[in-house]
C-alpha cells in the first residue's frame, strides 16, 4: 500500500490546525492509502518525520502563517511527491499555482474548474453525520459560530432574525484563537455589542458564548438548533469557508449569505440563501436540498475521493516521467527527444516506409510523440475511440493501423470532409477518448474554432494530441512557412487558445519555455511543440458551464445546458427568441442580449397541456452588476389562448447568481378550458444577459391522466 504523512503544526484554536487533524481522520477511514500524521514546528522536525515513515506522498496542511517553515523550495529534496493543501484557493489563483515548491497543490473547492495541471481539486468533508436532536426545539432557534471577526456576519444574523421573528432565539459562539494579536478580545466585546444592539423585540433572546469546543461539543451545539445560519460578507476571491462543512454534518437545514466563501452550496436548489428565502421557509425544505452535499462530505465518501485524486495525481506524474525523454508531454521536441524516441522512430521506418521518404526526416519527431503517447492514453480507456484530425498521409495513422488500432478519420484528401463539415454533419459530441492532430494547426485559418471543435469531440476524460509548428521568438521576427498562418509561443496557447476551452486541462505543466529552435525550413528558424490536453470529467464539465458561451468559437455550450435543464422537467425546443429584430426558432440556441432591448427573451412552446399544476423553468446568465439584490430583472409568465397573463413571477437579481448561469422558475396552473399555453421571460432592466431558448416543464401535481 502507498504510504502517506500529513504534516501539521502545532496549535488547538486555529481553524487551519482543526482542518488539519479532521483531514487526517478522514483520510484514515478511506484505508487507500496507509496515513500517518505529524506536526512540525521546523525543517529539522519535518526532515526527521519524512525519514521515520518513509512516505510516498506527503500532505503538508500548508498555510503561510503557521507552517512557515514550509514555504522552502528544498522541502521536495527529502523524499516522497509534495502535496500542499491551498486553503485560500480561488480559480484566479488555482489557475496560477506552479511546483516551483511543491509538486501539487489540493484545492477543496468542488466549484474549481483544474485547468492547471498541479491543482488537484478535491471535495469538501465534514465530520460523522449524526441524527438530529429531536425534536426540534420548540422556540424556532437559530446557531452559528466563528472567530470574531467582522465580516461573519453575526450581526447581519440578528438583525435578520430580529426582523423575521417575534419569539426566537439566537445561539452564537465565538471561541478565541491561538493568535490574539489576530483576533484581540476587543474585537470580541466590540462584536457582541454590535450583535446585542440589533436585538429589538423582547420575544428576541441571544445567548453568546466564547468557548472554544472540541468537535463533539460543536456537533453538539449545531445539532441543537432549528437552523444554523453563516451570513458571511460578500468577500473578494477567497477559499470556501469551513464551518458549513460542520454544520452538514449536524443533521439540520442550513441558510447562508451570497458570499462567495458559501459558493460550493449556492447551486443548492430550493436555495437555501437568506436572500432568496426567510429562514422558516428554509427549515420547511428541511435537509432533503443539502443531501448530495452530506452524502459526498461524509468521511469515508470525501476520504477516498481524497486518495483516489492523490493517487491519480502519482500515477499521472510517474506517467509523464515515464516518457522516453524524461519531460512529460507539453514540450518542445528537439533534439533531446530525437535522440530518446528511437523505438517509435523505427517504428515508423518499419511499418510505414514508402510514406516516410516523403518527410523531412527531422520533423519525423512529431509523429514518433504523437505514436507513443497515442498508446500511453489508450491503455486508459475500455474500448477508446480515436480520431485522426488532418490524417492525410500521416505516418503515425498508418502506423497505428498496421498495429490493429481502428481510428476514424477526417480530412479533405481521405473522406472530402474538414473538422467544421465533420462536426457539423456526422458528428457526435464527446464520442471520442482521443483526438489526434499532428501538424495540422498551424495551417488552419480558424485555429479558435478548431481547437473547440475537437475538445466539444471529446469525451469527459478524453485526451486531444496535438503538434506545432513553434518558436517564442515568432512575435519579434514574423517570419513562418508560407504554408503556415502563423508559428505558435507559450502565450499563444496560454493566452489565446487554452482560455478557448474552459472545460478542458493540460495533462502536465507546459515546459515549451525549455528548449530552443533546431529546425529550418524556407529560411526560417523554429521548432516543433507537443500540446496535450485533457478534456475534464462531467462533475467539473457542469462549472464550466457558465463560461462556454462566452467564446464564440463555435461552441456547442447548448449541448452542456441542456444538461443543467433537463433535471427540471421535459424540455421544449420550439420556442421563440427575439433580439431586438432578429427573431431565432426551433432550436436549443445560446444567445445573448446586450440589454439595450427590453421585451420578451423567451417564449413557447405553445403547446397542449393536461389541466394541473406546473413548473417552468429556463437557464440564464446575467453580467454582474453594482445594482441591489431586490432589483427587478425579469418577469416569467404565462399566456393561455387568448393571452391571458397567469401568475407573473418577478425575478430580481439576487434570484440570479451573477456570471454563471441560473435556473428560475415560475409555477402555473392550467385549467379545463385552456388548450395551449405558452411560458414567457420579459427582460424589465437593461443588464446582458445570456440564455439557452429552451423552456423544462414539470407536472407539478400527480392528477394527470
Amino acid at each position: 500500500m502507498i504510504r502517506g504523512l500529513v504534516v501539521s503544526h502545532r496549535g488547538e484554536r486555529c481553524g487551519v490546525h482543526q482542518f488539519g487533524r479532521r483531514l487526517f481522520a478522514t483520510l484514515q477511514s478511506s484505508q487507500k492509502i496507509d496515513w500517518q500524521y505529524a506536526e512540525c514546528s521546523s525543517m529539522d522536525e519535518y526532515s526527521e518525520a519524512v525519514a521515520t515513515c518513509k512516505p510516498d506522498a506527503i500532505l503538508l496542511n500548508f498555510h503561510p502563517a503557521t507552517l512557515t517553515w514550509a514555504d522552502n523550495s528544498q522541502i521536495k529534496s527529502y523524499g516522497g511527491t509534495c502535496f500542499a493543501i491551498c486553503h485560500e484557493v480561488h480559480q484566479e489563483l488555482a489557475d496560477h499555482l506552479d511546483d516551483d515548491i511543491f509538486h501539487f497543490w489540493l484545492c477543496p473547492d468542488p466549484t474549481l474548474l483544474p485547468h492547471n495541471p498541479v491543482a488537484i481539486v478535491v471535495p469538501r468533508f465534514s465530520p460523522k453525520t449524526r441524527p438530529a436532536v429531536q425534536p426540534a426545539p420548540e422556540v424556532f432557534t437559530v446557531g452559528s459560530f466563528g472567530f470574531a471577526a467582522p465580516t461573519k456576519g453575526f450581526q447581519k444574523l440578528c438583525e435578520l432574525v430580529n426582523l423575521q421573528f417575534d419569539r426566537a432565539r439566537i445561539r452564537i459562539n465565538i471561541p478565541p484563537h491561538d493568535l490574539q494579536t489576530l483576533i484581540p478580545q476587543a474585537t470580541a466585546d466590540k462584536l457582541i455589542d454590535e450583535c446585542e444592539r440589533k436585538i429589538t423585540k423582547p420575544g428576541i433572546s441571544l445567548e453568546i458564548t466564547q468557548d472554544f469546543m472540541s468537535e463533539d461539543s460543536l456537533m453538539d451545539f449545531l445539532s441543537e438548533n432549528t437552523i444554523n445560519a453563516f451570513l458571511y460578507d460578500a468577500f473578494s476571491p477567497r477559499g470556501i469557508s469551513s464551518c458549513t462543512d460542520y454544520a452538514l454534518a449536524s443533521g439540520r437545514p442550513i441558510a447562508i449569505s451570497n458570499s462567495t466563501m458559501f459558493r460550493n452550496l449556492l447551486g443548492v436548489n430550493p436555495s437555501i440563501s437568506v436572500t432568496h428565502r426567510p429562514l422558516r421557509e428554509i427549515v420547511e425544505s428541511g435537509i432533503a436540498p443539502l443531501r448530495h452535499h452530506v452524502a459526498q462530505y461524509e468521511p469515508r465518501a470525501s476520504g477516498q475521493a481524497w486518495d483516489s485524486a492523490i493517487l491519480e495525481a502519482l500515477a499521472r506524474r510517474e506517467m509523464c516521467r515515464s516518457v522516453p525523454d524524461g519531460r512529460g508531454f507539453n514540450k518542445i521536441l528537439d533534439d533531446r527527444s530525437r535522440l530518446t524516441y528511437t523505438r517509435s522512430l523505427e517504428e515508423l521506418q518499419q511499418r510505414a516506409p514508402d510514406l516516410l521518404t516523403r518527410k523531412i526526416a527531422q520533423a519525423n519527431i512529431q509523429q514518433a510523440f504523437a505514436l507513443d503517447a497515442v498508446e500511453r492514453f489508450v491503455t486508459g480507456y475500455y474500448e477508446p475511440r480515436i480520431l485522426a484530425v488532418g490524417s492525410f498521409e500521416d505516418t503515425t495513422v498508418a502506423v497505428l493501423r498496421a498495429k490493429g488500432y481502428r481510428i476514424d478519420e477526417v480530412d479533405p484528401n481521405v473522406n472530402g470532409m474538414d473538422l467544421d463539415a465533420f462536426f457539423s454533419t456526422q458528428a457526435v459530441p464527446g464520442s471520442y477518448d482521443i483526438v489526434l492532430s499532428v501538424s495540422v494547426l498551424e495551417h488552419v485559418a480558424d485555429d479558435g474554432r478548431f481547437v473547440r471543435i475537437i475538445a466539444d469531440l471529446l469525451a469527459p476524460g478524453g485526451v486531444a494530441i496535438l503538434t506545432v509548428d513553434f518558436s517564442n521568438d515568432f512575435p519579434a521576427t514574423g517570419r513562418k512557412p508560407t504554408v503556415d498562418h502563423r508559428l505558435y509561443t507559450t502565450s499563444d496557447i496560454i493566452d489565446r487558445l487554452m482560455p478557448l476551452l474552459p472545460d478542458c486541462g493540460l495533462i502536465d505543466l507546459p515546459a515549451w519555455n525549455d528548449g530552443k529552435d533546431d529546425f529550418t525550413y524556407e529560411g526560417c528558424v523554429y521548432s516543433f511543440a507537443a500540446w496535450v490536453f485533457r478534456k475534464l470529467e462531467w462533475d467539473r464539465i457542469r462549472y464550466a458551464a457558465p463560461y462556454l458561451a462566452a467564446h464564440g468559437a463555435g461552441v456547442k455550450a447548448d449541448n452542456v445546458l441542456r444538461q443543467l435543464l433537463s433535471s427540471q422537467g421535459e424540455i421544449y425546443d420550439t420556442v421563440y427568441t427575439v433580439i431586438g429584430d432578429e427573431r431565432y426558432e426551433e432550436g436549443m440556441r445560446v444567445f445573448t442580449a446586450d440589454g439595450s432591448t427590453l421585451g420578451y427573451l423567451s417564449f413557447g412552446p405553445y403547446n397542449t397541456f393536461a389541466p394541473g399544476k406546473y413548473r417552468c423553468s429556463f437557464v440564464v446568465r446575467v453580467v454582474s452588476c453594482n445594482i441591489p439584490d431586490d432589483t427587478p430583472i425579469a418577469v416569467i409568465d404565462t399566456a393561455a389562448d387568448k393571452a391571458m397573463q397567469q401568475n407573473p413571477r418577478t425575478c430580481t437579481y439576487g434570484d440570479f447568481r451573477p456570471d454563471t448561469y441560473s435556473l428560475i422558475s415560475a409555477e402555473f396552473d392550467v385549467s379545463d378550458d385552456t388548450a395551449k399555453i405558452e411560458t414567457r421571460l420579459l427582460l424589465l432592466r437593461q443588464t446582458p444577459v445570456t440564455m439557452l431558448a429552451a423552456v423544462a416543464i414539470e407536472r407539478l401535481d400527480q392528477t394527470a391522466p
